[in-house]
């Protein structure tokens, strides 16, 4: 299960992205989703076993549950 959806769309794009049925299964399986067209940039950093998500809206900390070394690309 995703810890976390980012959806890149500019603010009032013609493609209608991200789609409503997509976010609609988010929501179902309660998968935050951060949008760029409304959050801003979105900033996700791994540190130990915690993401820090920063928008320009705020930031919060979400516990990786163990899982958080897969995400790392070994760039510091």
């Amino acid at each position: 299960r995703p810890l976390l959806a980012v959806a890149s769309a500019g603010a009032g794009n013609p493609f209608g992205h991200p789609h409503p049925a997509v976010l609609r299964r988010l929501r179902i399986r309660q998968i935050p989703v951060l949008r760029t067209d409304l959050d801003g940039t979105v900033v996700v950093e791994v540190h130990g076993d915690t993401l820090l998500v920063r928008t320009r809206v705020g930031e919060a900390e979400i516990s990786c549950r163990g899982r958080c070394g897969t995400l790392s690309s070994g760039v510091r």
